[in-house]
């Protein structure tokens, strides 16, 4: 089968308040003309309902690690304008609407204690805020919602986001985060670097990533396991840094960078298509990557002055072998693989499919020792497979998942 720019198909498929503790000490409520406004400190469970809402936050508002704060559906929090009372503050914080009936905090930070172990859950809320931070330790829990905040800090966290949608938010931090069938979109409200998942806070401990659309925002992950699977990432980045790492059945465009810096342990990327995207560079790995049945087009084509880092696929230093094999390199007009001039074990290119059969085209589409006698060794790229692979994509499809405005 032969596949070539012109035949390769396009598919998008689009797939907060009355209290019910009236007399707790430190804390006050006034009924307002056309709300509630509340300040002070929380010390046992609490229920804002719907009969005050809207809630004005005049001053601070703290739970203490005793009790808890559950917010209803269909009640509306909002801030007085002071930008000192724009918090909710404590351990166990309950944000919780319904599908017909969403719960809204507008302008409302939300930060937990960070000396306790920390409970917080949202669900079918709409959120604004600047920042939500979970805390040190505990869990923090995110469901069917729309969340509008500039970052999400969690720090020794259990994460779990499902079905929510993310307007320019940047999250992540010393967390297990678990996050599947929702949506990040970055409309550049912010510094482009701040839209991003992994990178805030620091290091990840274990990123697990599944049916989840990114716009302009894209994942950054400091080691040590990041799971990929079924995602579209479209204008951003992808930045590994000692992790083992597996990304699969995903669909990559445009991205910005697309890197590897270090590994921790035998890493994949596999069945996915890579579109029009900056270079796979694999700059440092000490262990075993394996890219294997990925559609490649770069639609760049090649330069005059031609550069090893400019090639689909790049290889800076590997301690153990890259192995590439079962790939379709569309564009045949692209420099495909390149080697830097000292890739340690480098990478074997075995049975892909190019387009062509032809030895010479195929290796003018690579950079290794027979282009330049500063790089040490060429790369094995025989036998070459006359048709693609049975297990390798054949066009562009865009899987979106079918939440918005179903939080």
């Amino acid at each position: 089968m032969c596949l070539n720019p012109q035949s390769i198909l396009l598919r998008t498929v689009a797939i907060l308040v009355v209290t019910t503790a009236l007399y707790l000490l430190s804390w006050t409520h006034c009924h307002a003309a056309d709300g509630t406004q509340v300040s002070g400190i929380i010390a046992s469970d609490t229920t804002w309902s719907i009969a005050d809402s809207p809630i004005e936050i005049v001053g601070h508002v703290q739970i203490t690690p005793s009790a808890s704060l559950t917010v209803a559906a269909g009640v509306e929090v909002v801030s007085s304008g002071d930008s000192a009372y724009k918090e909710l503050f404590g351990s166990n914080l309950y944000v919780l609407g319904t599908t017909k009936s969403l719960t809204k905090l507008n302008n409302i930070d939300i930060r937990s204690d960070s000396d306790v172990s920390n409970d917080v859950r949202i669900e079918h809320a709409e959120i604004s805020c600047d920042s939500i931070d979970a805390g040190d330790r505990g869990r923090l829990d995110i469901r069917n919602s729309l969340i509008d905040c500039r970052r999400i800090r969690v720090r020794r966290s259990e994460v779990t986001i499902e079905k929510t949608v993310f307007l320019d938010t940047g999250l992540g931090g010393e967390a297990d985060i678990t996050i599947h069938d929702s949506q990040f979109l970055c409309t550049n409200k912010y510094p482009q670097d701040s839209c991003y998942v992994g990178l805030t806070g620091g290091r990840t401990r274990n990123l697990s990533i599944e049916n989840t659309y990114f716009d302009g925002s894209g994942i950054f992950a400091v080691g040590p396991s990041v799971s990929v699977s079924n995602v579209v990432v479209n204008g951003s980045s992808l930045n590994f840094d000692g992790c083992t790492f597996s990304l699969t059945d995903s669909t990559f465009i445009g991205l910005r960078t697309f890197q590897v810096t270090g590994s921790e342990g035998e890493s994949q990327i596999m069945r996915n298509v890579i579109w029009k995207a900056s270079p796979l560079r694999i700059l440092q790995t000490e262990h075993t990557v394996r890219i294997e049945n990925n559609l490649f087009y770069s639609g760049a084509p090649m330069q005059k002055n031609v550069s090893p880092w400019d090639a689909t696929i790049f290889v800076g230093k590997a301690e153990e072998v890259i192995i590439v094999r079962y790939n379709t390199f569309a564009d045949q007009q692209s420099l495909a693989l390149g080697y830097d001039s000292d890739p340690g074990v480098g990478m074997s290119a075995e049975n892909c499919y190019w387009g062509t059969e032809d030895i010479d085209q195929i290796s003018g589409r690579i950079y290794d020792a027979n282009n330049d006698l500063h790089v040490p060794k060429a790369i094995s790229f025989s036998p070459i497979l006359a048709e693609v692979h049975p297990g390798t994509p054949l066009y562009l499809q865009v899987l979106l998942p079918a939440i918005r405005g179903n939080y």
